[in-house]
Formats: C-alpha cells, sequence, structure tokens
C-alpha cells in the first residue's frame, strides 16, 4: 500500500480518536454537572470511578471533581487526603490559584490551623499580594481570633463594591465576636446576610 494512503489513514484515526475523547468528555461533563445540580454526589463519584472518565480527563481535573463531591459529602477526611495529594501534582497558575484557594477555604472553615498555615504559605509564594493579604486576614480572624483588622475594615467599607463589602461585613461580624462584643457581631452579621439576599436578585 502506498505509504501516503497509510499516512492519511493513520491520519484520519487520530482526528477521529480525538472527535471521540473530546465528545466523550463533554458528555461527561454534563453529566457530572447535572449530578452536582441533584446534589447527586454518589453518582458523580461512581461517573469519576469509570475507566472513560479516568482516560479523557487529567489527573488534576478528575481529582478536583472528587474533591467537590467529597465537601458536598463533607467527608473532611477524604476531602483532605484528596488535597494533599493534589498539592504534590505538576500545576500551572490557574491550577494553583483554584487548588489553594478552595483547600485555604476548606481548613479555614474546619479549623484545621496548621494545614491553612500551609496553603496560605503557598498561597504568598505565588506573588499575588492582593489575594495573599485576603488569605492572611481570612487566616488570622478565623484562626487566630484576632480582631487586629477591625478598624481598619470598618473604613473601607464606604469605597467597597458589592462583593467585596459583603467579606467585609462577615469578617468585621467575627471580629466584633473575637471581642465578645455580640451585639455588634450580630448587626454586621444580618448586613451580610442583606448584603448576600441584594446579591442574589
Amino acid at each position: 500500500m502506498d505509504m501516503k494512503v497509510i499516512g492519511f489513514a493513520i491520519l484520519g484515526l487520530a482526528i477521529a480518536g480525538t472527535i471521540f475523547m473530546e465528545v466523550k468528555k463533554r458528555t461527561i461533563f454534563a453529566k457530572i454537572e447535572h449530578y452536582f445540580s441533584e446534589q447527586d454526589y454518589a453518582s458523580c463519584l461512581e461517573l469519576l470511578d469509570k475507566t472513560l472518565t479516568q482516560m479523557v480527563y487529567p489527573r488534576y481535573n478528575q481529582l478536583f471533581m472528587r474533591l467537590n463531591c467529597q465537601m458536598g459529602l463533607e467527608n473532611v477526611g477524604e476531602a483532605t487526603r484528596i488535597i494533599d495529594e493534589m498539592m504534590g501534582l505538576k500545576m500551572n497558575r490557574e491550577q494553583q490559584l483554584a487548588l489553594y484557594s478552595k483547600a485555604f477555604a476548606f481548613f479555614v472553615e474546619n479549623e484545621d490551623k496548621s494545614r491553612a498555615k500551609k496553603v496560605l504559605e503557598s498561597i504568598e509564594k505565588m506573588g499575588d499580594e492582593g489575594l495573599a493579604q485576603v488569605s492572611r486576614e481570612t487566616f488570622e480572624i478565623f484562626l487566630n481570633h484576632s480582631d487586629k483588622y477591625l478598624d481598619q475594615m470598618l473604613a473601607r467599607l464606604d469605597e467597597a463594591g458589592e462583593g467585596e463589602r459583603l467579606r467585609l461585613y462577615q469578617l468585621i461580624a467575627v471580629q466584633y465576636e473575637n471581642r465578645n462584643d455580640s451585639a455588634s457581631a450580630d448587626a454586621y452579621y444580618k448586613k451580610a446576610a442583606d448584603a448576600l439576599d441584594a446579591l442574589q436578585k
């Protein structure tokens, strides 16, 4: 057989294989989105266990979706194990940002101070001072029970956009709690709830 014909045949098979994998990837992702919308995390994990899913998605993507499932199931131990595994993967900057942000929020929420501190250090090494500052404030307020940012956050409210104002309301409320000022804390939790309602409308 002519080598040119063989070459075209191989190229055709390669293109067909690429198209097949892309179609399957989109089909699987649509199912995953559906399962998440239904909060059917068990079915999502079953789908992620399938050989085809593992073939079409890189390891980072597989683990990130598994992480979301385990967080949805409130399985702290397994979510922590997945984060630890993902930290050892080679990642680009965008992937690092997605993982570090999610992992940091998760460890803060679960009051895992040592792991939150390690992720904070990873965030600081990325060189994004804005993200590092927000993360440091969150760590100090939630895990070190600090109120040292209270006055400056109150001063920042007037110039803050809607999303930032919501974040500030929440952090201000927690700092008032750290000062044992429950009345002021409740007032700012109410402001945060109202701001969240406004954003969702």
